[in-house]
């Protein structure tokens, strides 16, 4: 019997130590610069996307339009807009 609650807790201590392992990387990974700034973007894009949820911009008509009439560059932008929506 004392071998078996050796053993649970041997088996324990491990897994205590596997779960604060776990949680400094969690800690060191969220407070980095890329993490952080990405994590504003996502909030301030749903704050945007709650406070005006109409879509912005030309209608795909308008982009159509300017496909046809416009030079090479607006040309590629239009279709990449296109392409998105």
């Amino acid at each position: 019997m004392p071998h078996l609650s050796v053993s649970i807790g041997v088996l324990l201590a491990m897994v205590s130590t596997g779960v604060l392992i776990y949680s400094i990387h969690h800690v060191s990974v969220s407070i980095q610069a890329d993490e952080v700034v990405a994590r504003v973007g996502r909030e301030l894009e749903a704050g945007i996307d709650k406070l005006y949820p109409g879509q912005f911009g030309q209608s795909a008509s308008e982009l159509s339009a300017a496909l046809h009439e416009s030079t090479s560059p607006q040309r590629s932008q239009a279709r990449l807009v296109l392409w998105a929506t």
